[in-house]
């Protein structure tokens, strides 16, 4: 049962210290994805952007859509 317990808190640790890893990693592209966003959204005149979890963003309407707009200042081509 100890060493059941042992494995169990190696786990949980491992875990974490995989998501601190990961957000170490990461901090630097949201940074950048943050800025381009905010240039967009000065440029474009926008009040509010509605961001709907970490790896999407929602919008009203397709023509309001401003992630091609990012991934353009971010240097990103996109194929259609």
């Amino acid at each position: 049962i100890g060493l059941e317990n042992n494995i169990k808190g190696f786990r949980q640790k491992a875990g974490v210290m995989m998501q601190m890893k990961r957000n170490e990693l990461t901090q630097p592209l949201y940074e950048k994805i943050n800025v381009a966003m905010l240039e967009v959204v000065n440029e474009e005149n926008f009040t509010q952007i509605f961001h709907a979890d970490g790896t999407s963003l929602a919008f009203s309407a397709e023509e309001l859509d401003i992630t091609r707009k990012v991934l353009k200042k971010l240097g990103v081509e996109v194929k259609e």
